[in-house]
């Protein structure tokens, strides 16, 4: 992919791929303080941190079949992934709409969607997944138990992340994804 979009003249760059739970730990934590420093209550900060970040031993990033991408022709100075820059004249536009094109002929799906039905994390145009590997990963981590997980990992604020929340979270989040990449549809689609 990477190849075919440079011969188009986009820099395919991958800003984040595989992320260990304590990486994802440290960045979940790091975003609990923030908010809590000004006076966030538990719930609204889980709430703020959910809307782009996931619970630590829940992102896509742990299995690595998932990467964020730029167009490294451009430096930009600060947050790169940000939605407005892949909209209007920001720099990834060409990138976005190339992708929309592009991607899935090699296996690569938006995971989270500008579709307003999709529920769970804000649209991110620059998270994609390699599906032929994702779709088994997801099916398996389905299966987990999470709530061991999250609560014996030192992840703050873990006292409000209990079953009820975690099945809501489940269901809403982690499944708030793009139905392609759910194993039924994924097949329903490669076999047309």
């Amino acid at each position: 992919m990477r190849i075919a979009a440079l011969s188009d003249g986009i820099e395919i760059r991958i800003i984040s791929s595989y992320r260990s739970f304590n990486d994802q730990k440290n960045i979940w934590n790091r975003k609990f303080l923030k908010n809590e420093s000004i006076g966030l209550s538990l719930k609204e900060n889980i709430k703020k941190i959910t809307k782009y970040s996931t619970i630590p031993g829940t992102s896509r990033h742990h299995w690595g079949t998932d990467i964020d991408i730029v167009d490294g022709s451009y430096v930009i100075e600060g947050d790169v992934l940000v939605t407005e820059k892949f909209y209007g004249k920001g720099p990834y536009v060409k990138l976005r709409k190339w992708l929309e094109k592009n991607a899935e002929r090699f296996g690569f799906y938006l995971v989270y969607t500008n579709d307003k039905k999709r529920t769970g994390f804000n649209y991110e145009p620059w998270h994609y997944s390699y599906a032929p590997i994702s779709i088994g990963f997801l099916n398996s981590f389905l299966n987990l138990n999470l709530n061991k997980v999250i609560t014996s990992n030192e992840v703050l604020g873990n006292s409000f992340l209990e079953s009820n929340f975690i099945e809501f979270y489940m269901e809403n989040y982690v499944l708030g994804i793009n139905p392609a990449l759910k194993v039924d549809n994924y097949l329903t689609n490669k076999n047309r």
